[in-house]
């Protein structure tokens, strides 16, 4: 198992930020690099499960609101398993976001676990957290690149 965390400062409210990130519908224009899609399938308080097209395919995701300010995220992916609790703390007028996940590899790749903690806190930060902040300090979130026809839809994705 990985275990890393990330942690960032955020502009704006720890409500607003948490909301943001709990309008799963959203995700698309929020994480335009890793999500494609999402189609609810179920919400019942305070479990929200969802089915994410991913660059790397469909992906289940449960979403648990711990409280107002904290959620935990469960997926499932062909190469591992994770879950992320996602904390929003306040911190004068902004938001200290504290990431921490925990990422359980397939069997064969057990033994790169040491080598990808850092690349895993890179993909959290770039995959995650850069989108929450750039939505939160510019009131919108960023563009989907186009893709071109020679561009990978393999590797990992965080959100």
């Amino acid at each position: 198992m990985i275990t890393t965390e990330v942690v960032a400062r955020v502009s704006g409210s720890p409500d607003e930020v948490a909301q943001m990130f709990l309008d799963v519908e959203g995700w698309p224009r929020l994480f335009p690099a890793t999500v494609r899609a999402v189609r609810l399938v179920e919400r019942d308080w305070p479990r929200t499960v969802v089915d994410v097209a991913h660059r790397v395919g469909r992906v289940r995701n449960i979403l648990t609101t711990v409280s107002p300010r904290e959620v935990l995220l469960e997926e499932w992916k062909p190469r591992y398993r994770a879950r992320f609790r996602y904390r929003f703390e306040a911190e004068g007028h902004h938001t200290r976001l504290v990431l921490t996940g925990e990422i359980y590899l397939e069997r064969w790749a057990a033994f790169l676990e040491s080598l990808l903690a850092s690349y895993a806190r890179r993909q959290m930060r770039k995959y995650v957290i850069e989108p929450i902040q750039y939505a939160v300090r510019y009131g919108r979130t960023r563009p989907r690149r186009a893709r071109s026809a020679t561009s990978s839809a393999a590797g990992p994705s965080v959100a």
